[in-house]
Order: C-alpha cells, then sequence, then structure tokens
C-alpha cells in the first residue's frame, strides 16, 4: 500500500481541522525573532510601515509582541495562498477583504490574550506532552509521521511551526476545560429551541417520515371500471353507506388473502412508503375516514385511517439529532462565553496597536 504524502491529499485538511478551536480563535503562530522583546514596544511611536519593510512590531500585547510577519502569514494562510499582505496595508490578490485582514489582526491580539492566561494558570504544555499528543492525533488518522513530514514539506511549513501551532491548540483547549466550560451548561429545552430555529433558519421542512399510518385495506381484483369490478366496489359503498364497520366490510369483501384474520389491517406505513395518490387522500383525514376507490395498477382499494403514530425509527433519529444539536450549541455557548471573558481581558491588559489602513 502507498502511503506516501502525494496520495494522502486530506492530510493538510485534517492538520487544519485539529488546529481550529470550538471559539473560531485563529491559531496561527508568531515567528520566532530576536526582537521580540516588550521593552523596546511600549512607549514606542507606532509610525506607518514603508513598502520596504522586511519586519516590523504592529502590536504589544501585555507584553507580548506580534510582527507584521505573524500577520501576514496569517493572511496568507487564510487565504490558503492566494493572498498577501503588503507593510503598507495594501492585500494583494481578491480572496481576502480589507475587513477581514482587521479581523485576522484582532484575532491574533485576541490569541496573544489567551497566552497571556495560560502562562498566568500554569496550563502550559511541556514537549512531552507535545509529543504524545502529536502522536495520538496521526495514530488516529492513520497517518504516518513520515507523510505527515512530506505533506508539510509540499505546503512549505516546518515542522517546528506546526508544533507550535498544536502546542497552542492544546493549550487553547485547556483554557476553555477550565475557565469556560464550568460556566457553560445548556438545558433540553434550550437544545430543542435551538435547533428548532435553526432548521427554520436553514429552510429544513417538516419530515414527514415522522409520522407513520396505520390503515385497513380493502383489495379488489381489477379495476374499478371492468364489469365485475365496478359491481363488486358498488357493493362496497353500499356497506360503507349502511354503516357498517369498515373492518366486517373488508372481511365480506376483500380479494386479499388474510383478509378473514388481519380485517385488512396493514404495519404502520411511512408516507415516503405509500402511493402518491393514497398520500394525497389522506391529507388531514380524520382518523376513521374511508378513501376510495383508488385505483392502483389494476388494482381498486379502498383504505380506512385508523391512526397515526409516531416511527420508533424517527423517535431514535429525534435523540441522535438532539445531541448532535446539543453539542453544536454547547460550541456556540463556549464562543460566546470566551469572547466575552477575552473582551474583559482586554480592557485590563495595555494593548498598544500599530494603525494600519488594510486596503
Amino acid at each position: 500500500m502507498d502511503r506516501s504524502a502525494a496520495h494522502r491529499p486530506g492530510l493538510r485538511k485534517l492538520v487544519l481541522q485539529f488546529l481550529v478551536t470550538a471559539a473560531t480563535i485563529i491559531t496561527f503562530v508568531p515567528a520566532q525573532a530576536e526582537e521580540k522583546t516588550a521593552e523596546n514596544a511600549y512607549n514606542h511611536v507606532w509610525t506607518p510601515l514603508q513598502s520596504g519593510t522586511i519586519d516590523a512590531i504592529i502590536a504589544n500585547v501585555g507584553g507580548k509582541i506580534l510582527l507584521l510577519s505573524d500577520l501576514q502569514r496569517a493572511v496568507t494562510v487564510a487565504s490558503r495562498g492566494q493572498a498577501a499582505l503588503l507593510p503598507t496595508g495594501k492585500i494583494q490578490g481578491q480572496s481576502v477583504s480589507s475587513q477581514q485582514v482587521a479581523e485576522l489582526f484582532d484575532k491574533l491580539i485576541e490569541q496573544s490574550l489567551l497566552e497571556l492566561k495560560v502562562e498566568e494558570m500554569g496550563l502550559e504544555v511541556t514537549e512531552s506532552e507535545l509529543d504524545q499528543e502529536i502522536a495520538k492525533f496521526l495514530e488516529s488518522r492513520n497517518i504516518t509521521r513520515g507523510d505527515f513530514l512530506s505533506m508539510l514539506e509540499q505546503e512549505g511549513e516546518t515542522e517546528a511551526s506546526h508544533r507550535s501551532e498544536f502546542k497552542r491548540q492544546l493549550e487553547t483547549q485547556r483554557f476553555i476545560g477550565r475557565a469556560i466550560r464550568p460556566l457553560v451548561s445548556v438545558s433540553d429545552e434550550e437544545v430543542k429551541s435551538f435547533a428548532l430555529s435553526q432548521a427554520t433558519n436553514d429552510k429544513k421542512p417538516q419530515q414527514t417520515a415522522e409520522e407513520k399510518y396505520v390503515l385497513r385495506s380493502l383489495l379488489i381484483s381489477g379495476r374499478s371500471s371492468d364489469p365485475q369490478g365496478a359491481l363488486k366496489v358498488k357493493s362496497v359503498q353500499k356497506a360503507l353507506n349502511s354503516g357498517s364497520p369498515f373492518e366486517e366490510v373488508v372481511k365480506i369483501y376483500s380479494d386479499a388473502a388474510d383478509a378473514q384474520e388481519s380485517g385488512g389491517l396493514l404495519e404502520p406505513k411511512l408516507p415516503s412508503t405509500l402511493p402518491p395518490e393514497l398520500v394525497k387522500a389522506l391529507e388531514g383525514a380524520a382518523e376513521g375516514k374511508v378513501v376510495g376507490p383508488l385505483e392502483i395498477g389494476s388494482t381498486t382499494f379502498f383504505f380506512q385511517l385508523v391512526s397515526r403514530e409516531k416511527s420508533s425509527i424517527s423517535q431514535t433519529s429525534e435523540k441522535i439529532d438532539l445531541e448532535k444539536w446539543k453539542q453544536r450549541l454547547l460550541e456556540v455557548k463556549f464562543a460566546e462565553r470566551l469572547q466575552s471573558y477575552l473582551d474583559a481581558e482586554r480592557d485590563k491588559v495595555n494593548v498598544e496597536k500599530r494603525p494600519i489602513r488594510f486596503h
């Protein structure tokens, strides 16, 4: 079996999926550079960057420094290599807008705030722990280390940069588990309301498959237009009009082999499994209503709607769906709570930004 990276096109996607948190925090790794010190950033006079600038400090977040190269890399990754950010703030390529680049800048600042809290709470991931988590991730995806390194090389990335991204992601997860998760809970009613609102927003129709029809069937061999068939149809209609119970009429007139024993009672049927003309005739029908004669193929039928019942299969699916919607709602709540937390922290921390007009 060929396990080369060239035959594993989904590897990059898998890695990126692992690196995205439920709170949509952008986990791009700041470039490591000697000039990234807090001392020369405080009280800095922020001046516009020139076109020939190689790199420069663009923000100081409580002593953590962000470089122009950090934001440039974030733009490149977010656009999948289709856009580039120049030192002047000009965006080359049409795949990202100036607003999106500004949002990336803010996300990098929020990530720095998060790093400060991780350090403050002692949640750093050790190199040994990082090795174990990366190994578990690759094993769970059936990816060899060789495949992983080959794909990184094809993407122009280094193992060191992705180790840093994994580390940052794991620390973010630890922080959410420690500081955010205990603050978030959802009730069953909230989950149901959320699921219904999302279904409405997505314009998804109600699933009629949740309901099954319980029917009795009276089968007449032949068409109602045939002499013999027409005669039997009239007899059935006369018996029904006289008030005879449908079950008894079935036992007298139905040509089905089990009519005497079953009285025409059928197993509960999903609407999707019934002839369209019968489903249409049953729409809005009250229990006990008889519809017919209906010609289906070369056979004539009368049906009685005995009752409607919930499909046990649909009830199981509903439980599964509710669990799915619960996880989605929790993700939304985590994101909201984390954003609220970071907004509050931003007010407490000295954050300095270089004014850059993205265009």
